[in-house]
C-alpha cells in the first residue's frame, strides 16, 4: 500500500478532506448497511426464518466486528452469521443457502453495475478491469442458473438425500428448493436492494473523493470501486488491505489522481463502509454482553 503512496502523501490527502462531504459519506455508509439488512431479511423469510430488520442489522454489524478482530477474517464473520441466523428453529441449512444466495447477489450486482459503468465510459486502456468484472458476473450467475434447472426435482436427489447421506443433505435440498421458489416480487425486491447497495457504496467513495477536492466522474468511480472490491475478495491480505488500495491507485492514475490521493480515497471509503460497521457492531456486542441476563 505504501508503495503507491508514501506516508506524507497520505497524511496530506487526509488533512485536505472537507468535513461536510465526509459527513454525507458516513450517512451513505450507514444506508449501505440498512439496504443489506433489508435484503437479507427477505432471503431469510424465504427460508422460514422470521427476523426483524433491526435484528438482521444487529447480526450484520456484529459480523463485521468479528470479521475484523477474529483470526480468519471473513470466515470467522461467516461462521458467526451462520450461527446467529441458523439457530432460530435450528435451520442451519436454510441459513447456509441464504448466505450463499446473498453473497452471489451482492457480488453479482457489484460486477453488473461496474461492467455497465465501464461500457458507458469505455476506457479501453482499462479493459482488464472490465474482463475481471464480466467474469465475476458470469460466475455469480452460474449459481442461480443451476438452481433454476430441474435437477432438484428428480427422484434421484430425493433418494440420495433421504437414504444415503441422511438429513443434512435432505435439509439442504429443501432449502435450495425454497430459494428457487422465491416469489417474483420478492426476487425483484432483493435485486433492487442489492443494486441500491452498490449505488450507495459508490456514493460513499465518490463523496470521499469530493471531500478531497478530487474530481472523478461517478461512472468512473462506479467501475473502479467494483473492480477494486472484487480484487479485494481474493484472500491474500487482512480485509483486502493493500489489494484494494493498490487497485485504486493503478486504475485512477489514468485520470491524473496521485497515488496518495487514490489510496486515501480507498482507505476512507473502506473505513466508512466496513470499519464503521465493525465499530458499531463491537459497541452493540459490548452493550449486549453488559446487560444482565434474564432469568428463566
Amino acid at each position: 500500500m505504501f508503495f503507491f503512496a508514501p506516508v506524507d502523501q497520505l497524511l496530506s490527502a487526509f488533512s485536505s478532506m472537507a468535513a461536510p462531504a465526509l459527513g454525507a459519506a458516513v450517512v451513505a455508509g450507514l444506508l449501505v448497511q440498512l439496504s443489506a439488512a433489508l435484503r437479507v431479511r427477505q432471503l431469510l423469510l424465504a427460508q422460514g426464518l422470521d427476523f426483524t430488520v433491526t435484528q438482521v442489522l444487529a447480526v450484520n454489524l456484529g459480523t463485521s466486528f468479528y470479521g475484523l478482530v477474529l483470526p480468519g477474517g471473513n470466515l470467522a464473520g461467516i461462521i458467526v452469521r451462520l450461527y446467529r441466523f441458523g439457530r432460530q428453529k435450528a435451520n442451519y441449512s436454510g441459513a447456509v443457502v441464504m448466505l450463499i444466495f446473498d453473497r452471489l447477489l451482492a457480488t453479482g450486482s457489484m460486477c453488473a453495475v461496474g461492467s455497465l459503468a465501464w461500457l458507458m465510459e469505455w476506457p479501453l486502456a482499462s479493459w482488464p478491469a472490465f474482463a475481471l468484472m464480466l467474469a465475476g458476473l458470469l460466475i455469480t450467475l452460474a449459481g442461480p442458473l443451476a438452481l433454476s434447472a430441474d435437477l432438484l426435482r428428480t427422484e434421484y436427489v430425493d433418494r440420495l438425500s433421504s437414504r444415503r447421506l441422511g438429513n443434512t443433505v435432505k435439509n439442504l435440498v429443501v432449502a435450495l428448493r425454497l430459494a428457487r421458489a422465491l416469489p417474483r416480487k420478492a426476487l425483484i425486491r432483493v435485486s433492487i436492494l442489492a443494486l441500491a447497495g452498490q449505488l450507495l457504496g459508490t456514493l460513499v467513495y465518490w463523496l470521499v473523493a469530493d471531500a478531497a477536492q478530487i474530481e472523478i466522474p461517478v461512472m468512473t468511480m462506479m467501475w473502479v470501486r467494483s473492480a477494486a472490491l472484487l480484487l479485494a475478495i481474493v484472500p491474500v491480505s487482512v480485509a483486502g488491505l493493500g489489494v484494494r488500495e493498490g487497485a485504486f491507485a493503478i486504475l485512477l492514475s489514468a485520470y491524473g489522481v496521485s497515488g496518495g490521493d487514490a489510496v486515501a480515497i480507498a482507505l476512507t471509503g473502506f473505513a466508512f463502509t466496513t470499519v464503521l460497521a465493525a465499530l458499531l457492531g463491537g459497541t452493540l456486542e459490548a452493550w449486549q454482553m453488559s446487560r444482565p441476563q434474564e432469568r428463566a
